[in-house]
């Protein structure tokens, strides 16, 4: 059985070179030296690294000085800390034409705290500012499918109740990607809040909450999604 590289305990910065080089499981690794890897890992230029970076996008938040800060949005194919409401479910669908990625969503409860009425309000927010945005034939089309009842559609919403579905759920979360290759955005509101209360040996919950950020930046990278979550501060 193949064992994934994220298990083993390399220093993070090792797994995500790996990572990016290709390398996911111990299979990968068998028909290389050590300086056949050295080089495999270097095998982007950082104009390489750019340019993919620039083809995969940003998720716009409409805040001028917030895309500024974050050179255009909020990166995709990365992870990322945010805290505040839940706008970026409704901002990933803004259509290419509006500066959008026309995307789907991802938003993963463990709080209990989904507000749906809270998405529709911001949903009915954003077809309303198209809608005085909209200057050409192309933009006036895309909101025929830019509504409130698309945007609900678009979300999927999953509700995990504790740290065991939450794994479960980022374990199971690729393939589902793989079958909704429109999903630009994860939400997982939040990391933390499963871990709080309940583990005795402190340890063990670190090693999982280490494995589950690699497992994310690992989703990130391979299926070109962005993934957000609020700070993940745990109580000890």
């Amino acid at each position: 059985m193949q064992r994934s590289l994220s298990s083993f305990p390399f220093a993070p910065a090792v797994k995500v070179r790996l990572i990016h080089a290709g390398f996911h499981a111990t299979a990968d690794l068998c028909d290389f030296r050590p300086l056949q890897l050295s080089k495999a890992e270097n095998k982007l230029t950082a104009l390489e690294l750019l340019e993919r970076e620039q083809t995969l996008g940003t998720i716009v938040t409409f805040c001028s000085e917030l895309d500024c800060v974050l050179g255009g949005g909020v990166p995709v194919g990365k992870t990322s800390e945010i805290c505040g409401v839940p706008g970026l479910a409704v901002d990933v669908q803004i259509p290419l034409c509006f500066g959008g990625l026309g995307g789907q969503v991802v938003y993963i409860d463990t709080e209990g705290s989904f507000l749906v009425q809270r998405i529709v309000d911001m949903a009915k927010s954003a077809v309303d500012h198209c809608s005085l945005l909209a200057e050409d034939t192309e933009q006036r089309e895309a909101l025929k499918e830019f509504t409130v009842e698309t945007i609900l559609s678009n979300l999927f919403l999953f509700r995990c109740h504790d740290y065991v579905e939450l794994l479960a759920e980022i374990y199971l979360l690729p393939n589902f990607l793989a079958q909704h290759p429109e999903v630009r955005l994860v939400v997982i509101d939040s990391i933390a809040s499963p871990f709080r209360h309940g583990f005795e040996d402190l340890s063990y919950r670190t090693r999982l909450l280490s494995g589950l950020a690699q497992r994310l930046i690992q989703m990130a990278t391979q299926q070109s999604v962005a993934v957000c979550s609020p700070p993940a501060y745990v109580v000890l």
